[in-house]
This record gives structure tokens, C-alpha cells and sequence, in this order.
């Protein structure tokens, strides 16, 4: 599809969709005011419309405060960014998933607040394989019916049980991986 060179391919987890990737027009001009609203892994309320060759456009967009990126530390940036990066290779087309969303959005929000980074280390194990589980990559296990019964509880004790399950738990993500040949 042409682009001009002030547009970008961004791409969006949401609600309504799932994983998709729009075009920005004109996004990377200074005057744009849609660059507020798109920060990378920034949460966003975005209007969309279906293009002529079935690529999404996006119109407008506005920031939402829910989550600042900008305000992490370097390792919850880090770890959102390999959240976002297992997303874009185990997720595949357009396939609404809302409840894959509001893992991922509350994942991400008790990632944001907490303020142990050892404890964010078990997070992030527990919201990628909460994905994995929703996706199927993960199947049925011991683990799973602990961890995934109700995915949207990030309670503390289901956290700290977290830390003493988190090597079995991450062989069974990257057994999910390796099965899904997405990696070696």
C-alpha cells in the first residue's frame, strides 16, 4: 500500500479487534494530534475505519492515564516491552479476543503500581502465561487451573504463590513456544 513519509504502521491490541495494525496518517509531523495519543504501549481510546484495501485507518485518538509507560522504571519497561513483543508472535490476524485484552490491561496495571521489582518479575511470568493459557499455547495443567481459573485476579497470595511455581511455570511457557515453533 503507498504510505507518504509522515505516516506510520502502528500496531494496536484491542478490545473490539484484537491484535491489529492501522495507519497513522501523519502521524510523524510535529503538528499531528494523534502523536500524544499514540505513545508506544500507552493505553488509548482510538476511532478506526476500515480502508479500501481492507487496511485500518485511524482518525482519531486520545491518551488515556491509566497507564504512562514513560513512568516506569527500566525494568518494567523492559518487561512490558517483551509482553508486547510475545504478543505480536503468538497472536495471528484479526481475532476479537476481549478477554485476552483485559488480561494483558490489568496485567499491565498491576505491573505499573507495584513497587517490588522482584515482585514484578513474577507479574510478568504470571499475566505472559495467563496470554499463553488464553491463546491455547498452554494447556491444562496443575498450573494453569491455579493461575488462569480467574485471570483477572492479581491478588497478592496468587502472586507470591507465583514466586514459588515461576521456574515450572516458565518451562511450560517455553514448552508452549517451542510447540508452537514460534521459537528454537
Amino acid at each position: 500500500m503507498p504510505q507518504r513519509e509522515a505516516d506510520m504502521f502502528v500496531t494496536l491490541l484491542t478490545e473490539k479487534f484484537g491484535l491489529i495494525r492501522v495507519v497513522a496518517s501523519g502521524l510523524r509531523y510535529e503538528k499531528s494530534k494523534l502523536r500524544y495519543a499514540l505513545q508506544k504501549y500507552a493505553f488509548a481510546e482510538v476511532t478506526l475505519v476500515r480502508g479500501k484495501t481492507t487496511i485500518w485507518r485511524l482518525t482519531t485518538g486520545v491518551a488515556k492515564p491509566e497507564f504512562l509507560f514513560s513512568a516506569l522504571s527500566e525494568n518494567k519497561k523492559h518487561a512490558v516491552v517483551r509482553v508486547f513483543t510475545l504478543l505480536e508472535k503468538v497472536v495471528v490476524g484479526e481475532d476479537v479476543d476481549a478477554a485476552l485484552f483485559e488480561i494483558v490491561k490489568s496485567g499491565l496495571h498491576i505491573l505499573s503500581i507495584e513497587a517490588d521489582e522482584i515482585v514484578c518479575e513474577q507479574i510478568e511470568t504470571l499475566l505472559v502465561y495467563r496470554v499463553m493459557h488464553q491463546l491455547g499455547y498452554v494447556g491444562d495443567t496443575i498450573h494453569s487451573k491455579v493461575f488462569t481459573e480467574n485471570s483477572f485476579d492479581w491478588n497478592s497470595s496468587l502472586i507470591s504463590k507465583m514466586k514459588i511455581e515461576q521456574h515450572e511455570v516458565a518451562r511450560e511457557i517455553n514448552e508452549g513456544l517451542r510447540g508452537s515453533q514460534l521459537v528454537r
